[in-house]
C-alpha cells in the first residue's frame, strides 16, 4: 500500500475525493513507464500466441494526457483506461485527453486508431542485459 502524498494546501492526502482518501497501490505518473513495458510485453505475447487474430488489450497506468494514451496505443492497446488522473484533475481530463489524442492523430495523418495501433510492438528488443531500442520511424535531424 502507498500514499501518493499530502496536499499542503488542503492538508488532505492525495488523491482526495470529496475530502477523503485511502492508501492504494503504486499509481499515477510513477507507474507509467512500468505499465508501458507490461503492455508491450503482453501485446508481443498475444501477437506471438494468436497471430493476426483479433485480441483486445486494455491499458492503464499514469494516463493524464493524449500523449500518454497514444503511447499505449502505439504499443498495441485497443483501449486506454484512466483512474487516478480523473481523481487528481477531475472528469474534464477525459475531454482534454480525447482532444489531445485527436491532435496527435491529425499531426501524423492518422484517420483512425487502427492506423497506428501496435506500430511500436516490434521495435523494442529485449536481451539478457536489458532493453535495446530500434526506431520505429527513420530518425532525421
Amino acid at each position: 500500500m502507498s500514499v501518493m502524498g499530502i496536499n499542503l494546501t488542503t492538508l488532505r492526502p492525495e488523491p482526495c475525493v470529496e475530502g477523503y482518501s485511502t492508501p492504494g497501490g503504486y499509481s499515477s505518473k510513477a507507474v507509467h513507464p512500468i505499465a508501458l513495458a507490461k503492455v508491450m510485453n503482453i501485446a508481443q505475447m498475444m501477437k506471438n500466441e494468436f497471430g493476426e487474430k483479433d485480441y483486445s488489450l486494455s491499458a492503464i497506468g499514469g494516463v493524464e494526457s493524449g500523449a500518454d494514451a497514444a503511447e499505449f496505443i502505439l504499443l498495441g492497446a485497443n483501449t486506454v483506461q484512466v483512474c487516478t488522473g480523473v481523481m487528481l484533475h477531475g472528469y474534464g481530463l477525459v475531454k482534454k485527453l480525447c482532444s489531445e489524442l485527436q491532435d496527435f492523430m491529425k499531426k501524423h495523418n492518422f484517420s483512425s486508431i487502427e492506423d497506428f495501433r501496435g506500430t511500436c510492438v516490434n521495435t523494442l528488443l529485449v536481451n539478457k542485459c536489458g532493453w535495446l531500442y530500434k526506431p520505429s520511424h527513420p530518425m532525421t535531424p
